[in-house]
């Protein structure tokens, strides 16, 4: 991805005139550091990015090696980096907590220390590269946000990704998924690995939030069907035992 599409996403983005920015992660460190891109060139297009109440970001699994690039650039670009840690907003005389954790395959997020004594019945949105953690969530989170799957990049009709880097695999692929009443979603993001994208386009992804009530309220979705395991780490095993 180079400067002129970053551009033309910041734009694209800056139009909706959102209230929050929430970046669930990966601007890979590796890439950056070994691409022709000056990072300063980076932080000045990502700091074009207006909301009017609050940017924060997570890192993603591609985003700690090389260390400190990445949270170097999104400070810079005016982000909070959420690194097990918690805001609270005042919007409107509404308090709005926000949360976010280290990626889960790096680290092992404490979530009882950075949940302790916040079920006060705030709205928090949760942001967390990795959707696989979820399940373990409590009950009082509002809203989960994540990235990471890609939406499997390449998707069949009726049978899903066989992509998908998920222990659920297409559980969390995609999109908007509700369990005993707790919300996800997951964004197919803009970029890819491989370079490819079948059935599934780049998205940048507008939520609009509103109150739970009980006639708008979602007990489950219904579960996305389709492979049921993530074929990229057989390949790896395979080609590394090779």
């Amino acid at each position: 991805m180079d400067l002129n599409k970053l551009n033309k996403i910041v734009d694209l983005v800056n139009k909706q005139n959102p209230d929050l920015i929430l970046f669930a992660g990966d601007l890979d460190a590796e890439l950056l550091m070994f691409s022709n891109a000056d990072k300063n060139d980076v932080i000045k297009v990502l700091s074009r990015l207006n909301a009017q109440y609050f940017k924060g970001a997570v890192l993603g699994n591609h985003d700690y090696s090389p260390p400190g690039i990445i949270p170097s650039v999104l400070e810079k670009s005016h982000f909070s980096v959420l690194r097990n840690k918690m805001v609270t907003l005042n919007i409107s005389d509404t308090k709005l907590k926000i949360a976010g954790i280290d990626d889960i395959w790096y680290s092992r997020p404490d979530l009882n220390s950075l949940f302790s004594g916040q079920n006060d019945g705030a709205p928090l949105i949760f942001l967390s590269h990795n959707p696989d953690i979820f399940p373990n969530l409590p009950d009082f989170v509002s809203l989960t946000l994540s990235g990471h799957t890609h939406g499997g990049e390449i998707s069949f009709p009726v049978l899903g990704s066989p992509f998908v880097p998920s222990k659920y695999a297409q559980r969390y692929r995609k999109g908007h998924v509700v369990e005993n009443s707790r919300h996800l979603f997951v964004s197919s993001g803009i970029g890819t690995l491989s370079g490819f994208r079948f059935s599934n386009p780049p998205e940048v992804v507008i939520l609009e939030l509103r109150r739970e009530t009980q006639k708008n309220k979602i007990q489950n979705t219904k579960p996305k069907r389709g492979f049921s395991r993530d074929y990229i780490a057989l390949i790896r095993k395979y080609f590394y035992n090779k």
